[in-house]
């Protein structure tokens, strides 16, 4: 019988193997997809589970998003993470994302609109290849900005813990490892890496904390960005303590609910204490929409004003939540989803395989996992989309 693989050695190998097993990220067996950007923490996220994965039976997949806001270099990206997922014999999927970002009608806001659109993406994926799990690359420095971008913006408990080592589908093996630490590791394994320019530009705060916030504030403290993630640590414990607490109170004050309203008796959350009283009108709001809508402070406050008066009456519009405060209870209540057409996106659809490129053929079963999303625009002939062979020799997944 051959011996077990071994897990490598290197420092970073124990941090990671440490974060999967303390926090419950991955078990053995499992299929992992990880977002692979083309940056350094993205790379060495990819090497470090391709290294891994002999030990822990682990079955990889990457995905990449191109949403074509930086030109040429976006192009780049997609080259360069092609290849080197080719390299390492990981599947790679690829999404072109551009049609978001219309020259003459660009978002409000690029950086939420392409966030959310990732997030969207690796579901989307990681539910058409079968895995367990999206990892994310995110690691401690960026740790460390998120706790000092929210606190900046007024953050509670929740925003103030940061980022999760695991949230539902998604998770973050690197949020242990700091920046520096992960340059090393590339640098002594020659692994090459993408650098995004949009990364320097001081439009964006995240960007100006990472500057010149985090360098002032590490002559202050060297370990400034360690204990930035551990104070995020025991922030989510407490969080999650009281989400607990608030939860089983809301069950017992619930008079009556269905898919699409809540009854609350009014006075039974009066009387408690005003921290459980924004979380349990929280935790509703959140109950009847999915994905959960994200409460602002200033909502909650203007509501449970309300809810403490002895006015009745009002109402309020939540996203797609109605909170209306009548004389003994709070009605939540949603409209009911409209049906979704099944109709297929416009998009034409484009095989990228570990041996190159090809169209769609006739008769072809090449799984969907290999295929690769490109925006059409409407033909002659109809709704059936365009495709054109890429390869000028047969794509071996046919």
């Amino acid at each position: 019988m051959a011996p077990p693989p071994k897990i490598p050695h290197q420092p970073i190998h124990r941090q990671v193997v440490l974060a999967l097993r303390t926090k419950g990220l991955v078990t053995p067996g499992e299929k992992v997809l990880v977002a692979l950007s083309g940056g350094p923490d993205s790379v060495a996220l990819l090497s470090i589970l391709h290294d891994l994965a002999p030990a822990w039976n682990l079955s990889l997949a990457a995905v990449h998003c191109n949403f074509g806001l930086r030109g040429a270099e976006s192009a780049a990206d997609e080259a360069f993470v092609a290849d080197f997922s080719q390299r390492l014999r990981v599947p790679c999927v690829i999404r072109d994302l551009s049609s978001l970002f219309p020259r003459d009608k660009p978002p409000r806001s690029v950086q939420a609109t392409a966030r959310a659109a990732r997030y969207r993406v690796f579901q989307e994926v990681a539910r058409e290849l079968g895995a367990n799990r999206v990892a994310l690359g995110h690691q401690a420095d960026d740790q460390a900005e998120t706790v000092l971008l929210r606190m900046l913006r007024g953050a509670g408990l929740r925003g103030l813990s940061g980022m999760p080592h695991r949230r539902g589908l998604f998770i973050r093996p690197l949020l242990t490892v700091s920046r520096r630490e992960i340059l090393t590791y590339l640098q002594s394994r020659e692994v090459p890496y993408r650098l995004d320019s949009s990364n320097r530009k001081s439009i964006y705060l995240r960007n100006r904390i990472r500057q010149e916030v985090l360098p002032v504030l590490t002559a202050l403290s060297p370990a400034v960005v360690p204990l930035l993630a551990r104070q995020a640590d025991l922030v989510r414990e407490d969080d999650r303590f009281l989400d607990a607490l608030a939860a089983g109170r809301l069950k017992r004050l619930v008079h009556s609910r269905d898919r699409t309203t809540i009854l609350v008796d009014r006075y039974g959350l009066t009387a408690q204490p005003t921290a459980l009283q924004r979380r349990m009108l929280r935790q509703a709001v959140e109950a009847l929409v999915s994905p959960p809508r994200v409460m602002r402070g200033e909502e909650l406050l203007s509501i449970l004003d309300t809810v403490a008066s002895a006015r009745s009456g009002k109402v309020w519009r939540v996203g797609a939540v109605t909170v209306r405060c009548e004389q003994r209870l709070i009605r939540l209540s949603v409209e009911p989803s409209p049906e979704i057409s099944t109709s297929p996106p416009l998009s034409v659809t484009i095989l990228r395989c570990l041996g190159g490129h090809c169209g769609p053929l006739p008769g072809s079963r090449c799984p969907s996992t290999c295929w690769r999303r490109k925006r059409r625009t409407a033909s002659s002939t109809g709704n059936r989309p365009r495709s054109r062979c890429l390869m000028r020799t047969a794509c071996r997944c046919l």
